[in-house]
């Protein structure tokens, strides 16, 4: 199959996860992003308001001792503790909008490495018995594997600032910026279907090189759907349970059709 020829199927499974997943066997797995949300909201909020208060407490000592003749400016402590605190506030509330999706795709890879084996189970029959050991290894695969390709992702896109300062630069990096997180994204969905191949990472990493027209076309859906900051986090549960399924569905396809073949 041609690139082109995988980003298209890539992108066309998505119609059939939809269906599948928001069906009566699979629908229950919508629950796990909504709830693993809201508790790494809340634990957040809880951090920040305990070390909001001790930092705010620190500097706002310190401003006291700097203007401890001047009396006029009394009322400064106070405001600097004020103002710290609302300010730790303001910048949690964004970097949870803005980076809280990573966290959550952190979090819910044991959720994705179940949702992937029960749809491969679907699609094929093939059933895998369960054993809390390699269940084990396939959820700490999945985060090295995420972790991998988040570094990754981010070298490249230090190297495509770079590149933004030569001439026509800037017109190559948005669409190299996106044919990269949509790769990288696409990467770690399937990786999860591929995990159950019996292949190590670096068996793994050859495997969905060789389908990288796939994994383009999957994570490019769940790249685009990260363009919308104020709904990043809500989208990024629901999408990347979409892009697992699409991942499986899509993997499926092309061991069907290379059975077919032989």
């Amino acid at each position: 199959m041609g690139f082109l020829q995988g980003v298209f199927s890539g992108i066309g499974a998505y119609g059939r996860a939809l269906s599948l997943l928001f069906s009566r066997r699979f629908w229950w797995f919508l629950l796990f992003p909504a709830a693993m949300s809201v508790l790494l909201f809340f634990a957040g909020s809880y951090l920040v308001e305990g070390w909001g208060d001790l930092l705010a407490e620190r500097v706002g000592a310190r401003v006291d001792a700097w203007i401890r003749e001047i009396a006029w400016l009394g009322w400064a402590g106070g405001a600097t503790r004020l103002a710290t605190r609302w300010l730790l506030r303001l910048v949690y509330f964004f970097s949870f909008v803005l980076w809280g999706g990573y966290l959550l795709l952190a979090a819910l890879s044991p959720v994705f490495s179940w949702l992937s084996e029960r749809v491969e189970a679907h699609l094929s029959g093939r059933i895998y018995p369960f054993r809390f050991g390699r269940f084990l290894w396939e959820v700490g695969r999945g985060i090295l594997v995420a972790a991998r390709n988040m570094a990754l992702q981010m070298v490249v896109f230090a190297a495509l600032f770079v590149l933004s300062f030569f001439p026509l630069g800037w017109l190559l990096t948005p669409p190299l910026a996106l044919l990269a997180s949509s790769y990288f994204y696409g990467f770690t969905f399937m990786d999860y279907a591929v995990e159950r191949k019996r292949l190590n990472i670096r068996q793994g990493i050859g495997y969905i090189r060789g389908e990288g027209g796939r994994a383009v076309g999957i994570g490019l859906v769940f790249s685009l759907s990260l363009l919308f900051p104020a709904w990043r986090l809500p989208l990024c549960g629901i999408m990347s349970l979409l892009a697992v399924v699409a991942a499986a569905i899509t993997l499926d396809d092309a061991s069907k059709r290379n059975k077919n073949k032989v």
